[in-house]
């Protein structure tokens, strides 16, 4: 695996060993990222990860000008991956990672208020890439797009879902993009 664009593409990530955690291909974070930058002209500095596996997600954020990230992971094969791909950024771009173990989903609220900065104006991208089948998703961001001062109005939610997964409705958001690839659904959310 290896960062796929901006400013550190090219540059190796480390994925677990093992079975917890579905690391994301190159192409799929390439494709991602190709629809955030170009297709929706979406800037991010302030990224919230969910189900963070190795962090190869918000680290393509990172190179891509992303400053602030708060990630949640509960496994400990897949937070030590994290550390390991961040390690060396840390030298060659400023951003703060605030990276959280909580593994309860109904505490990630009250978790992100007490643990953000006082004058935090919302995340303004959201990856939410959990195990498929189990509706983790929906539980998650449900939750989180609800909370006031988390997530910002103009934020982009992005959902990843097994293939057969149904769509499922936010309150106050809108599915702007649903795209099958790979055994995947992939879905782009934003406020109505």
């Amino acid at each position: 695996m290896r960062i796929t664009g901006g400013e550190f593409k090219g540059r190796k990530l480390f994925a677990p060993k093992g079975v917890n955690t579905r690391p994301t291909s190159d192409a799929h974070r390439e494709a991602l990222y190709n629809i955030l930058d170009n297709g929706m002209g979406h800037e991010y500095m302030n990224v919230l990860d969910l189900f963070s596996g190795s962090g190869a997600l918000f680290v393509e954020a990172l190179s891509r000008g992303a400053n602030f990230i708060c990630a949640f992971e509960k496994d400990k094969p897949a937070l030590d991956c994290i550390k390991k791909n961040t390690q060396e950024l840390h030298s060659l771009h400023e951003f703060d990672l605030l990276l959280l173990q909580e593994q309860k989903i109904e505490k990630w609220q009250s978790i992100l208020i007490k643990k953000l900065p006082e004058n935090f104006k919302g995340f303004d991208l959201v990856l939410c890439d959990p195990p498929y089948g189990k509706k983790l998703a929906e539980r998650a961001l449900k939750l989180l797009t609800n909370a006031d001062g988390i997530i910002s109005k103009d934020a982009v939610v992005y959902a990843e879902l097994g293939d057969k997964e149904e769509i499922f409705e936010l309150p106050g958001w809108e599915c702007i993009k649903d795209r099958s690839k790979g055994g995947s659904r992939q879905l782009f959310y934003k406020t109505v």
